[in-house]
């Protein structure tokens, strides 16, 4: 079985605030949406945002809060 991550660039939804500088986002991944621990560069998220990978390690993921300019 072939575990399947988000790519780098991928926007997602934050599902649970990101507190201590790890939470967990919704992402769709090959047509369904999964749940995966993601980590910040230490800024809270607050869960329902949107953020976007910015690095990605196999399993580590990096998010920011997707802004709009």
């Amino acid at each position: 079985v072939k575990d399947v991550y988000p790519e780098i660039g991928q926007q997602g939804t934050m599902y649970l605030s990101s507190t201590g500088g790890k939470g967990q986002a919704k992402f769709s991944v090959d047509g369904k949406y999964i749940i995966y621990t993601i980590h910040t560069r230490g800024e809270v998220i607050p869960t329902g945002k949107n953020v976007v990978v910015v690095s990605r390690d196999n399993a580590l993921l990096i998010v920011e809060e997707l802004t709009r300019d």
